[in-house]
């Protein structure tokens, strides 16, 4: 995209790069679809979910190309040292939470309290 738009504000160049691999990614999974069907000769979808395999899927291409994102962005962004330190600290936020709502479930919303399992009791 950078090259199309040299001068494009770098949210816009995200926002058509994520579109254009949206894009390629669904007429792709279309494509490999219809001939699928095709090569089965499946007209309904009861025929559909008898197939032998998956029919949903992928074309080998671009299925390794998504992989290949995958394992890199796995790599290099989702397990990251500066990603690990700050989902540790989420875990921590949200079991501290979890933990002071089941003790004092008074602390939720009305409409949630009355869903909770255990009476509501306001906090001594």
């Amino acid at each position: 995209m950078l090259s199309q738009y040299p001068s494009a504000a770098p949210k816009l160049t995200v926002n058509e790069t994520l579109k254009a691999i949206l894009n390629l990614l669904v007429t792709d999974l279309m494509t490999e679809i219809r001939a699928r069907a095709a090569g089965l000769q499946a007209v309904t979808l009861d025929e559909i979910r008898r197939a032998p395999e998956r029919v949903a899927v992928l074309s080998p291409e671009v299925e390794g190309a998504r992989a290949e994102a995958k394992n890199f962005l796995y790599a290099n962004l989702y397990n990251s040292p500066t990603l690990e330190e700050a989902r540790a600290r989420a875990t921590e936020i949200v079991e501290s939470l979890f933990a002071a709502l089941i003790a004092d479930p008074t602390q939720l919303p009305e409409d949630h309290q009355a869903q909770s399992p255990r009476k509501a009791s306001p906090a001594p």
